[in-house]
């Protein structure tokens, strides 16, 4: 089978199960994205361990998914305490763990749990939120999102390839070019002025800013995970999914972008 086809399985596979996961109900999302989640952190903190990190991958794992869960039994109950609130004392447990623990380095081991759980914890959590931002299970604001983060991808991708020039930020990703970000961000923009009749939820402003976040802060992502990659020398988080590398590369954009879009509802909107 050749590269461009397993490229192609696999991204059809992955697609699938994420637009499934938030379109049949809410427990296959909770599974889908709590898995999401936990595969995520422990990709990362793989990618700690060429700087001789040794993070609490067991302990930070179950902080994520009580986070999620957390957040998807306080939608479900129609209750909404702040999630925040339960991160508190687990976080004072990392280093109060760290003390047990023969490791090198308890200062950079602590540290780098920590990140962990506030890119990668946090942000799914926050998830919850969204697909039940109308007061019951609707993925279709968090697929709009996802939606609006491929078109932007696809769309940088193809204008950057066929007329970029002009290198966005050449010393973290040498192929992003201005024209790329300037098209895809016109093609997301322009396109999430269809979102309300084929997502619904949000009206078209809010539509149009979200595509704005998406962007902004979807770019931002891409980078700031290509930094990290850089810094460890490594072309791809992982090996997920044949042709498009790990699942960190899939979700760089969304971990950055959904929290923002987080706080834009809350504070802008109604969440």
């Amino acid at each position: 089978m050749s590269d461009i086809v397993k490229r192609g399985l696999s991204g059809i596979v992955y697609v699938g199960v994420l637009v499934a996961s938030l379109l049949i109900n809410q427990y296959l999302f909770a599974f889908v994205f709590v898995t999401l989640a936990v595969a995520n952190l422990l990709e990362f903190f793989k990618l700690g361990k060429r700087l001789r990190a040794s993070a609490q991958q067991s302990y930070a794992a179950i902080i994520t998914i009580l986070l999620f869960a957390f957040s998807f039994a306080s939608n479900i109950l129609e209750h909404h305490p702040n999630l925040f609130l339960l991160l508190v004392p687990l976080v004072v447990f990392i280093i109060v763990f760290e003390l047990y623990r023969i490791k090198r380095y308890p200062f950079v081991n602590i540290a780098y749990t920590i990140f962990g759980l506030v890119y990668i914890a946090v942000p799914f959590a926050l998830m919850n939120y969204l697909v039940f931002y109308t007061g019951s299970f609707n993925g279709n604001l968090l697929l709009g999102i996802f939606v609006l983060t491929w078109i932007y991808d696809s769309g940088a991708y193809l204008v950057g390839i066929t007329i970029g020039k002009n290198r966005l930020f050449e010393r973290i990703s040498p192929k992003k070019s201005w024209e790329g970000f300037i098209g895809g961000a016109a093609i997301t923009i322009g396109l999430s002025f269809f979102a309300p009749n084929v997502f619904g939820i949000v009206s078209l402003t809010h539509w149009v800013v979200i595509s704005a976040i998406v962007v902004i802060f979807g770019t931002l992502g891409d980078l700031s995970e290509s930094l990290l990659k850089r810094s460890v020398n490594v072309k791809d988080s992982g090996q997920f999914m044949p042709g498009h590398g790990g699942v960190l590369d899939r979700f760089d954009s969304i971990l950055l972008s959904v929290p923002l879009i987080y706080m834009y509802l809350y504070f802008f909107v109604k969440i």
